[in-house]
């Protein structure tokens, strides 16, 4: 028994030293970019996070060697080359984490969830949203399948260039390697802890190769006098709301311009915006709810906080009160969109189940072969004729969700 302990334990085999080299140099290239390229001097903490992610890129490389050391003894290959094909798969996820933080300051499972949280009919939407085609869309996927036979090859060809200069290692090297990376992983964040804040933690961690650091800062926590309200149950604030008449009812037009900035409305790009502010109320300041379009279209038409966007999203029937209101006022609701309405369920979420509240909903979004600013077009076409209908001088309200201006 005592001889099988030791073999097991201290019987060295050969590891494919080159490949998982190449793994800890790629994950410490792409960790140490993210701290170097930062504007402030790279001293006192944030040189403690560019070593940290040195040591962490360390530990993940040990413990991709320990379970590839157990696969490769004592399973088959059918079990040992997936699991190398996956290892190749999280370097390649550590590229996308880096390319995410750098443009867009976000995580990885962020980007999982906004595009896989929903559903695969969220995902395609979401696909045709960024202006993605089938041929764009199949060749990310050929792509996507392509990764793990790429890390298949590198590691047959590393292994075999690996066996003209063979290092082999026991078990018992590789726990006592990995057991010291991790204890001085600790011994550096205990000596740290007592001087890293919570902000200057918040802006670094992302960088580091597994996202965060063993033992945290507590965070920042505000203490509310009472607890912030929640939106009312739907069925008791509609029945709470209270019967409407009016005498006239003139129409309402309401806009909806994706990503349009103020200061990008000028005398050259805008003349007519420019005149039409000029002879009747303008508004020099305005404040946005959210820089994100769901959010944004929730505070328009609910006149909420996003806070409560997901649970209207959810569990909501109805739609927007505020057109609800206006509907019991007598108006019609007609609506000119050229961009997705069901993206993140929107339509439900404003106009209620199927669509209820409008009276008229024509979408361009479909007629993929035009471009953004040709969809407008349509719309605005559309209204034209319908305002010169019998009817179309009052008593609507028109709702335009226009797209030129969004992405690219």
């Amino acid at each position: 028994m005592l001889q099988r302990i030791k073999k097991f334990f201290f019987e060295k085999h050969e590891i494919n030293y080159l490949y998982f080299s190449f793994f800890f140099v790629a994950v410490s290239i792409l960790s140490l970019s993210h701290f170097l390229f930062l504007e402030e001097p790279l001293s006192g903490l944030r040189l403690f996070f560019l070593l940290y992610a040195l040591g962490q890129a360390f530990l993940e490389v040990w413990v991709f060697i320990l379970i590839a050391y157990i696969l490769r003894r004592w399973t088959s290959s059918s079990v040992f080359y997936p699991f190398i094909a996956l290892s190749f798969t999280v370097l390649l996820l550590h590229f996308t984490a880096f390319t995410l933080l750098r443009l867009m300051d976000a995580s990885i499972t962020y980007i999982f969830k906004f595009l896989f949280g929903r559903g695969f009919d969220h995902l395609t939407t979401v696909f045709l949203a960024l202006g993605m085609n089938m041929g764009m869309i199949a060749t990310i996927v050929f792509v996507l399948v392509s990764i793990p036979f790429l890390g298949l090859l590198l590691y047959w060809g590393t292994s075999y260039i690996a066996r003209l200069s063979p290092w082999k290692l026991s078990l018992q090297q590789i726990i006592a390697a990995l057991a010291m990376t991790g204890a001085s992983l600790c011994c550096l964040e205990v000596l740290v802890h007592q001087h890293l804040e919570r902000p200057l933690y918040n802006k670094l961690h992302k960088g580091l190769p597994l996202g965060r650091a063993f033992y945290p800062p507590e965070p920042r926590c505000i203490t509310l006098k009472e607890p912030r309200v929640r939106l009312k149950n739907e069925a008791h604030l509609r029945e709470a709301l209270p019967f409407l008449t009016a005498v006239d009812t003139p129409n309402i037009y309401f806009f909806v311009i994706e990503t349009l900035r103020k200061d990008f409305v000028t005398e050259e790009t805008a003349p007519h915006l420019m005149a039409f502010a000029k002879e009747n109320l303008n508004i020099s300041s305005s404040y946005a709810n959210s820089n994100w379009t769901p959010l944004s279209w929730f505070s328009l038409f609910h006149s909420n906080l996003p806070f409560s966007w997901a649970l209207v999203r959810d569990e909501w029937k109805g739609g927007s009160i505020p057109l609800a209101l206006l509907k019991q006022l007598g108006y019609k609701i007609r609506v000119y969109s050229s961009t997705d309405l069901s993206y993140f369920d929107m339509d439900r979420a404003i106009f209620g189940e199927n669509r209820s509240l409008a009276t008229r909903i024509e979408e361009h979004f479909f007629q993929r072969d035009l471009e953004p600013c040709d969809r407008d077009t349509l719309c605005i076409d559309s209204f034209e004729r319908d305002l010169k209908a019998e009817g179309g001088k009052a008593g609507n309200l028109y709702i335009f969700f226009l797209d030129a201006t969004h992405s690219e």
